[in-house]
């Protein structure tokens, strides 16, 4: 919440969003090969890791909203072959109230033709990793102004905005503009913030807190 006047609002979207609910309980599990991978982290929602699989909790799906997930692998064995992952979906229909599942099998293609790779590189999914990765690092950034390091914090806000300006590309969307603009702001803002009042030190950092969750959620 940036300001007083923007609850009403947010408050009415919540609402709004908590009576389109279509799925609960919606829960992700990706199968790897764990001789080659490693699962290090997933970005945007919790995880865990068991064995060869990869949980992902999204909890409630409201209508016609979209969720991504991206997971980040280590390779710990090199590949020399093609390898896929497994991946289910389970939710529960609010309307039916019956449990539900979706299977899909991904792919990994091993190759070393540099025009094939160029030709299956999905834009959405470059700008996910970039986005996801300036979120992250623009946690860390808020993270260090709450704790009163504001020059850490400067610090941290121009290595995300460098970060994005060297990541840019003209098939990425709107969202990454406004990530751009959002870690832009902070940065002019953070400058003067150790002079401002403790009132309105707080509400920036609300304000940029808020933003950077609704890049990490799509909303």
């Amino acid at each position: 919440i940036g300001t007083p006047d923007q609850i009403p609002t947010i408050f009415a979207k919540e609402l709004q969003g908590l009576l389109a609910v279509v799925g609960q309980s919606v829960k992700l599990k990706v199968k790897f090969p764990t001789k080659n991978l490693k699962c290090v982290k997933a970005y945007g929602y919790p995880f865990t890791v068991f064995g060869d699989e990869v949980f992902v909790d999204f909890n409630d799906v409201f209508s016609k909203e979209e969720k991504g997930v991206l997971l980040k692998f280590e390779v710990i064995e090199p590949l020399t072959d093609d390898i896929s992952f497994d991946c289910e979906m389970r939710y529960t229909d609010v309307a039916t109230k019956k449990d539900y599942s979706e299977n899909q099998k991904l792919k990994l293609i091993l190759t070393r033709d540099e025009k094939m790779f160029s030709e299956n590189v999905d834009s959405k999914v470059k700008e996910n990793i970039v986005l996801f990765e300036s979120t992250e690092m623009f946690d860390e950034a808020l993270k260090e102004a709450d704790k009163g390091n504001y020059e850490k914090a400067k610090e941290l806000s121009e290595k995300t905005a460098k970060y994005l300006e060297s990541n840019k590309s003209k098939d990425f969307s709107p969202r990454f503009e406004q990530q751009t603009s959002n870690v832009l702001k902070y940065d002019k803002e953070v400058e003067t913030m150790k002079s401002r009042p403790v009132e309105e030190q707080q509400m920036m950092q609300k304000s940029s807190k808020n933003l950077n969750y609704e890049i990490k959620k799509k909303k």
